[in-house]
């Protein structure tokens, strides 16, 4: 069975939690990578998830994936 993962990551970075320049706070970097990419990586594994919903704007995201798509 297929399923969608739907990833809430547009929290703004308001407050200057972790790195200050990043707009997000699911791009506040740890260990040189941002907090969301621990994330993806293991949704990434999973043989049952066949769509992947960032819900975040697109143009502040880098990330690439078939997978990928981007709810604004």
């Amino acid at each position: 069975m297929k399923i969608d993962c739907l990833i809430l990551a547009g929290g703004k970075n308001q407050k200057g939690i972790g790195d200050k320049k990043a707009k997000y706070k699911s791009l506040i970097e740890i260990d040189n990578r941002p907090l969301i990419y621990y994330t993806l990586e293991q949704v990434l594994k999973c043989k049952n998830v066949s769509q992947i919903i960032l819900a975040a704007p697109k143009r502040d995201f880098p990330f690439q994936n078939p997978r990928f798509k981007y709810l604004e």
